[in-house]
Formats: structure tokens, C-alpha cells, sequence
């Protein structure tokens, strides 16, 4: 009989890799300005972005976040996941987030390769 896996087990079969999950504590609140939420890392594997605010949330790679581009998100649980077998690269570039009002709470998670 062949025993069940662990999703651990099979996250590692399936990328090769152990992983270890992160709550990302850049920065938990956004105003009107944009500003860096999540550092460029090569080896996350997965990025999570939770609107908690009441007002919308812009997120964008590698730039300067702006309420006319970016990917919205938005207000009161809007989200984005980014995770590397889907996005590519993507999930560990660097990110900037702009609201379009002051003091918009986000809610960041990244899973990162640890072997």
C-alpha cells in the first residue's frame, strides 16, 4: 500500500526543493506615494498580495507603482498570486504598491526555496 504525501513532500518532488513560508513585513501599509512592498528575491517561488484596505491598491514589478498602471487590487480582500511555475520570474522580482488613499493596509506572504 503506498502511503499518502504531505503536500511539503510533494512541493519538493514537484520543484525540487524544500520551501519555507513568509509573512513579509516591508511595509504593511501604502499611501499615495509609491513605495517597495516586497524586495527582489531569486529564490521566492511564490508571492501573495492582500488587499485589507477600503481603498484600492496598486501593484507593479520592478517600478514605481502609479493608480493609471499596475495590477489593482482591489479594496476589502482583493488579490494577486504570483507563483513561478505560472509568472515565471515574476513572483521574485521586486514590487511596488501604491493606494489610492492614505494609510491601506497590505497583506504580503512569500514562499521561498530553502535547499
Amino acid at each position: 500500500m503506498t502511503m499518502a504525501k504531505s503536500a511539503e513532500e510533494l512541493v519538493q518532488e514537484r520543484l525540487g526543493t524544500k520551501t519555507r513560508t513568509n509573512d513579509v513585513p516591508v511595509t504593511t501599509s501604502v499611501g499615495t506615494a509609491s513605495v517597495v512592498v516586497l524586495r527582489q528575491d531569486p529564490t521566492r517561488l511564490a508571492a501573495v498580495f492582500v488587499n485589507l484596505s477600503a481603498n484600492n491598491i496598486f501593484i507593479k514589478p520592478g517600478g514605481a507603482a502609479a493608480t493609471s498602471s499596475g495590477i489593482r487590487l482591489n479594496s476589502n480582500g482583493g488579490s494577486a498570486i504570483f507563483v513561478v511555475e505560472d509568472t515565471f520570474t515574476l513572483a521574485g522580482s521586486e514590487w511596488n504598491a501604491i493606494a489610492s488613499g492614505a494609510s491601506s493596509d497590505i497583506y504580503i506572504l512569500e514562499v521561498i526555496s530553502i535547499s
